[in-house]
């Protein structure tokens, strides 16, 4: 991780009390931009890992492209809610100055996932058919139900939402697809076999 993110690894505190530490689960980047807009300070972003530890038990470690606050004060902290991090005080996080997210474009990064030991990497490769390698770092999706390598894809993906509709018209243009009702819908004449790559390059629940 230290090679793939160019950074060092951190434990970050959490903070768990007051307004700033209300931080909705699964929104980093939008929780860290409004205290930046609102008080100021700086967002960093890095790869928290996903503390798991049914994945992690079964050898897989997974990171999740993430948010933090440097304060106007210069304390970096974590104010986002993490169930996997439940009652702990700090979350543990490879900090990435090469990466950011795009909050007007509507851009991230997909997870990363690592396989600890030959057990783990066979069974993924036996039950998806993709050869996973030991010790290696792989785009995923947050399904994990694939991966490609760190060569064959940038792992930036676009959100699909109202909010993006650029997005929403690159991806219907680029699949000749929509999404209706959170499923992926072919468009009238088009085929129905739909690559894989979407998942990577579009967040329509993969």
């Amino acid at each position: 991780m230290s090679t793939f993110s160019g950074g060092e690894c951190y434990l970050i505190r959490r903070r768990k009390k007051g307004l700033t530490g209300k931080g909705i689960q699964g929104n980093c980047h939008f929780n860290v931009q409004g205290w930046v807009d609102k008080i100021g300070g700086e967002r960093l972003t890095g790869w928290l890992l996903y503390r798991n530890r049914s994945l992690i038990n079964k050898g897989l470690w997974v990171w999740v492209f993430h948010s933090l606050w440097k304060t106007p004060e210069g304390q970096v902290v974590d104010v986002t809610q993490d169930s996997t991090y439940e009652g702990s005080d700090f979350t543990t996080v490879w900090l990435d100055k090469s990466r950011d997210i795009d909050i007007n474009e509507g851009t991230s990064y997909n997870n990363v996932v690592v396989f600890e030991n030959s057990t783990s990497a066979n069974n993924f490769t036996k039950n998806v058919g993709i050869d996973a390698v030991v010790g290696t770092p792989y785009w995923t999706t947050p399904s994990m139900n694939t991966i490609l390598k760190i060569s064959e894809h940038t792992g930036k993906y676009r959100w699909v939402d109202e909010s993006f509709s650029n997005n929403i018209n690159l991806l219907e243009s680029e699949y000749n697809c929509k999404v209706k009702d959170g499923k992926l819908v072919p468009n009238e004449g088009a085929s129905n076999q739909i690559s894989s790559k979407i998942f990577f390059d579009y967040s329509v629940g993969g």
